[in-house]
């Protein structure tokens, strides 16, 4: 049986790997992102909700009441955010255009601090956006993240004896690492027999620069989807 490469790193690629055996795939893991936490997050006085696109951010607010609304970028962020103990969670249940709409939709700009945990140099645009809107946002570096030195020997090895069939990737930065990862391996030639399967149009641009034999996109961008595409 051929394996899906998982390139996301812990929190998720454990849930993913679960998932893919349970619809009888091979997972074989491959982060490409190396994934770690800042200082934890104080403010003088509670948000009256918290922002977060991503799951890394959760092991930087533990010194955050878990009664503050959490407001996740999507259903695998929500339900992290549950597991650490927050009690008033909604998922936008798609990407940051949706996150911002779930904004919109659940908090009065006028109504206190917004906190977007965010990891470095990124969510600029949304924190931008949602300042023009009125809104006060406080944003501050939940995690950092830059990529891989090197592929696990594992996935190596079954790259090479072709033992891969799909590679799932969530994200651009991912993309980007995954696509240096195996010039540094000398793989590129590896992926023309494999598909890449992606969350997003955004990230299937990165992906281009790879001979994959197809790259095909979830149709929405979450996991349900992606691993939808499995079926």
């Amino acid at each position: 049986m051929k394996g899906v490469l998982i390139t996301r790193p812990e929190p998720g690629a454990s849930d993913t790997a679960a998932r893919i055996a349970a619809l009888g795939h091979r997972p074989v893991l491959a982060p490409c992102m190396n994934v770690a936490p800042a200082a934890p997050i104080r403010l003088e006085q509670d948000p009256v909700a918290i922002l977060a696109t991503s799951a890394q951010a959760l092991a930087a607010l533990i010194h955050l009441p878990r009664g503050i609304r959490f407001l996740a970028v999507g259903d695998a962020t929500a339900q992290q955010a549950r597991d650490h103990g927050f009690s008033d969670v909604i998922s936008a249940g798609g990407n940051a255009a949706d996150l911002a709409m779930l904004i919109r939709r659940t908090v009065e700009p006028k109504s206190g601090v917004i906190l977007f945990a965010a990891g470095a140099e990124q969510g600029l645009q949304l924190a931008g956006q949602l300042r023009r809107g009125g809104y006060r946002i406080t944003r501050r570096v939940a995690y950092r993240a830059s990529g891989a030195s090197a592929l696990p020997d594992q996935a190596v090895q079954a790259l090479r004896g072709g033992e891969i069939s799909k590679v799932l990737l969530f994200s651009g930065q991912t993309a980007a690492s995954f696509s240096r990862l195996m010039r540094q391996h000398d793989l590129v030639a590896s992926c023309s027999g494999v598909e890449a399967l992606v969350l997003s149009e955004q990230v299937a641009i990165v992906a281009q620069g790879l001979p994959w034999a197809q790259i095909r996109v979830a149709l929405a961008p979450n996991q349900d989807e992606i691993l939808a595409l499995l079926t």
